[in-house]
C-alpha cells in the first residue's frame, strides 16, 4: 500500500471532506451510540486512531469528557482541522502512521472510525492495542469490508485488501479480546452520473488507492460501463459502502 499516496489524497480533500463524507459521519454517530451502550465506567484516558478532520473526535469529547485525549492521524495537516479539539490540557495530536507508533499505555478507550482498512498488518496492530489498554479497557472501531466500493473495483481493478468480518473476529480473539458487539452493514449512495461518483471519492480522499490519471477516453469508457452495470431505476448510479463495527474488551 502506498502510504504517501494516501497522505497526498487525504490532504487534498481536507476542505471538502466534511461536506461530502456523509457515510463516514453516520458511521461516527453509530460508533458513539455503541460506545455509550457499552461503557460502564468513566474513561479517563482515550486515544483515537485516524482522527481526520475531527468529526468523531468531537463526538467522543461530548460523550465522555476524557481527562486525557490523544488523537492521531497519518496526515500531519489534520492537526490544523482539530484546533478546537485540542484546547484543553492533556489533549494532544500525534501525526504519524499509527501502525508504527508506540501507543500510549494504560488506555481506557482505544478507538478508531473508518481508518483500519488502510492498515497493512492489522493483526500486529491488534496485539499492540491489547497491550496498550488498561485492565478491562475497551477497543472499539469501524472499518470497511470486502464489498466496499465494489462498483469501482469491478471496473478499474483497484481495491484495498479489505478484511472480512470473520477474519477480523478471528484476529481479535487471537489477540486476547472479548468481542462485546460486532455488526456489518451496507450503505448505498446514489449519484446523477459516474463522474459525480469519482468527484465524491476525490473530495473525501477515498481515492487514495489508485494512482490512475483519467484521460477523456478513460472517463467515457468508465462512465458507459458504470451506467450499464450500476444504474438504478431512477436513472441514477449507485456506490456501495460496507461498514463493519466492533466493540471489544481486554480480558
Amino acid at each position: 500500500m502506498d502510504k504517501k499516496l494516501i497522505i497526498n489524497r487525504f490532504s487534498k480533500a481536507i476542505r471538502s471532506y466534511n461536506d461530502d463524507a456523509k457515510v463516514q459521519q453516520k458511521i461516527a454517530g453509530k460508533m458513539i451510540r455503541l460506545l455509550q451502550s457499552h461503557v460502564e465506567s468513566e474513561v479517563e484516558r482515550v486515544v483515537e486512531i485516524g482522527c481526520g478532520t475531527g468529526t468523531y473526535s468531537r463526538l467522543l469529547i461530548d460523550a465522555f469528557r476524557p481527562k486525557c485525549f490523544t488523537i492521531n492521524d497519518i496526515c500531519s495537516e489534520m492537526e490544523h482541522c482539530c484546533t478546537d479539539v485540542l484546547t484543553r490540557e492533556n489533549y494532544s495530536f500525534v501525526g504519524c502512521d499509527a501502525e508504527h507508533w508506540k501507543l500510549p499505555q494504560q488506555i481506557d478507550l482505544l478507538t478508531s472510525c473508518s481508518t483500519f482498512q488502510w492498515f497493512d498488518n492489522l493483526d500486529v496492530f491488534f496485539q499492540k492495542a491489547y497491550s496498550a489498554l488498561s485492565e478491562n479497557g475497551l477497543f472499539a472501531f469501524s472499518t470497511f469490508g470486502e464489498k466496499n466500493l465494489y462498483e469501482i473495483s469491478s471496473l478499474t481493478g483497484y481495491s484495498l485488501r479489505y478484511t472480512t468480518w470473520q477474519k477480523l473476529s478471528e484476529m481479535l480473539l487471537k489477540s486476547g479480546f472479548s468481542i462485546l458487539f460486532s455488526e456489518e452493514e451496507k450503505k448505498v449512495l446514489t449519484f446523477d452520473t459516474p463522474k459525480d461518483v469519482l468527484l465524491h471519492m476525490k473530495r473525501t480522499g477515498v481515492n487514495g488507492i489508485s494512482p490512475q490519471k483519467w484521460t477523456n477516453g478513460d472517463l467515457q469508457r468508465f462512465s458507459e460501463q458504470y451506467i450499464k452495470r450500476f444504474s438504478e431505476n431512477n436513472g441514477k448510479v449507485s456506490l456501495t459502502y460496507h461498514p463493519i463495527f466492533f466493540v471489544c474488551k481486554k480480558q
